[in-house]
């Protein structure tokens, strides 16, 4: 164990950074990889956390499994909380305890360094439908996802790109708030990727 945890410090000194320099800034990946004002990042991540908590409730009709029915309470409630602390954000930003002078790039701990997470940007598509209920509305007429699998392959890469959005605005806001919203983030939905991914090699998920 201790020899693990070594490995782990030694891989989060010496891993570069160029992962989040060298990220494509164009419109294609907008605004999933591109660097947002603080105002703009919330306006989009609300319409993305209300996807996923749209997709979750329609899926409680759903799905028969009770390891999914607690991530799909699990996400609803927290993220529905996030959505309520964001609003508040944009209707009456907080004033910042700390001064901050320059950023840091984002810190891992462990979650990023296990698979399908990455330490420094993913290369998932950044879809439009995750940020536009009317495109996403269309989508699922044609797709819908009615069993555990398609949900879980739906949810891996939504919230993959929410942490690609969490970890470039963490180069950049001079926000306390801002900063303790990406990490609470970052961490809640790369715990929940693991176990995802787990549970997509679970014969029980169908």
């Amino acid at each position: 164990m201790a020899i693990f945890l070594l490995i782990v410090l030694l891989l989060i000194l010496l891993v570069p950074y160029k992962n989040f320099e060298s990220f494509d800034n164009s419109k294609a990946d907008y605004p999933c990889r591109v660097f947002l004002s603080d105002s703009e990042f919330l306006k989009h991540m609300i319409p993305h956390h209300q996807m996923a908590i749209d997709i979750s409730i329609q899926h409680i009709k759903n799905t028969k499994n009770d390891i999914i029915m607690k991530v799909l309470r699990e996400l609803i409630w927290t993220q529905e909380y996030e959505i309520l602390m964001m609003m508040e954000e944009l209707s009456n930003k907080t004033e910042n305890i700390s001064k901050i002078t320059n950023n840091q790039p984002f810190i891992p701990t462990t979650t990023p360094f296990i698979y399908p997470n990455v330490v420094g940007l993913s290369n998932t598509y950044c879809d439009p439908s995750y940020f536009n209920s009317t495109m996403h509305n269309h989508r699922t007429h044609d797709t819908m996802i009615v069993t555990d699998k398609q949900y879980i392959n739906h949810m891996i890469p939504h919230h993959l790109v929410a942490v690609d959005m969490c970890k470039i605005l963490l180069q950049h806001t001079k926000s306390d708030f801002l900063i303790y919203l990406a990490y609470r983030m970052i961490r809640g939905q790369e715990s929940e990727i693991i176990l995802l991914n787990d549970l997509l090699q679970s014969p029980f998920i169908t």
